[in-house]
Formats: C-alpha cells, structure tokens, sequence
C-alpha cells in the first residue's frame, strides 16, 4: 500500500509522474522529490504545450514535429518509472521511519456496566477492584472480575445464606473451580458476627 505513489507514474504515460514524487516529497519533507515532482510537471505540459502547437496531419502527410513530441512521451514515461522505482526504496524507509517517530496516542477507554441503567459511563481500571461476596452489589461485583451471570448466582445464594468463607462459591456451585482461581485475589467474604445476647445486670440487689 506505501508504494501505490508509483502509480501515476506508471499509468499516466509520463504525464502524470509528478503527482507521486509531489505527494512524497511532501509526506516526507524531502525538498529534492519536490523539486522533481514540479520538474516532471513543467515537463510534461511542455510535451502538451508543443504537441497541441502543431497540426496533427495524417498518414499520408504526417507532420514531423508530431513524431518528435511522441518520442518525448514515451521517453519522459520511461524516465520516469525508472525514476519511481529506484526512489520507493528510499521511500519506504522515510515512511518507516515516519511510523517510528510518530507519538502515540492514549486513549482512555470508557464502558458502560451491565445493568448500570443510566448511571452513565463507566471508567476501566486498570486493575479490578475487590469485591465482598456477602454485601457487594451486582456492580461492584462485575468490576471485581465476575460475569453477570455469576454476579446474579451470588446474589441468590447469599440471600439463602451468607458465604462463610470466598471459598464457598466453589462449594455451593456458583463459580466454576477455574473461575474461582482467576478471581481468588479479588473476593472476600466477610460474615457479620451474630449479635451478642444482653448481659444481665451486675451488683447487689438490696431488699427494702
């Protein structure tokens, strides 16, 4: 595809080789192919300018000026395929080397979370967030890793029961065992401690 500049020069009958030394000359801020883009260019309507400046003639009578503007064609379209393919070389390493310096673009990638409504845009982390399987919601849950499918399997176990430990979605079949070890480091389950019965009161009790 970084050569197709050749291609006026090929097919343009030597009339159109200074488009693709222009356009290269300019991508590549090399003044010597702008200066032959422009040579070829003052070269070929000097071939149009003298050949439209005589009579055509014919086959009987044919005008000799004629015959000289056509060998100028051909020999200006010969010259100048040569001249391209000798020069994509040198092309192809400005291009490459166009490539390697340019900077690079960051971009910061947005997304919206399943389920999140109109919430609105959803930053990528870079790295997951974790997540408690006992209180987290469905998003918290998916940014920590987990499907919506799974996130929606922890919601229902845990509303039969809590998890005792993160574990236990393996066990109560939640997650798959593989899924489970992808996302060990990134959910905890955390158990409310039963609350602690009333202590009676302390001291003395006197009798009136």
């Amino acid at each position: 595809m970084h050569s197709l500049w050749m291609l006026p020069g090929v097919v343009g009958v030597g009339l159109a080789t200074w488009m693709g030394f222009l356009f290269i000359g300019v991508r590549a801020k090399r003044r010597l192919w702008v200066v032959f883009g422009v040579a070829y260019f003052v070269a070929g309507c000097a071939v149009i300018a003298i050949s439209s400046a005589f009579p055509t003639g014919t086959k009987e009578e044919p005008v000799p000026e004629n015959a000289w503007s056509g060998w100028v064609t051909l020999g200006l379209w010969v010259l100048g395929i040569a001249h391209t393919i000798l020069t994509n070389k040198a092309w192809l390493k400005a291009r490459a080397h166009l490539d390697a310096t340019s900077p690079a673009v960051t971009t910061v990638q947005e997304d919206t979370a399943p389920g999140a409504g109109d919430s609105g845009p959803v930053a990528l982390a870079s790295e997951p967030a974790s997540a408690d399987l006992n209180s987290a919601s469905v998003e918290s849950l998916l940014a920590a890793g987990l499907h919506r499918d799974e996130a929606d399997a922890v919601v229902a176990a845990r509303a039969q029961e809590p998890f005792a430990q993160a574990s236990a979605v393996v066990t109560r079949a939640v997650l798959q065992p593989h899924r489970f070890a992808e996302l060990r480091g990134r959910l905890v389950a955390d158990v409310e401690p039963p609350d602690a019965a009333p202590r009676p009161a302390s001291g003395r009790r006197l009798d009136l």
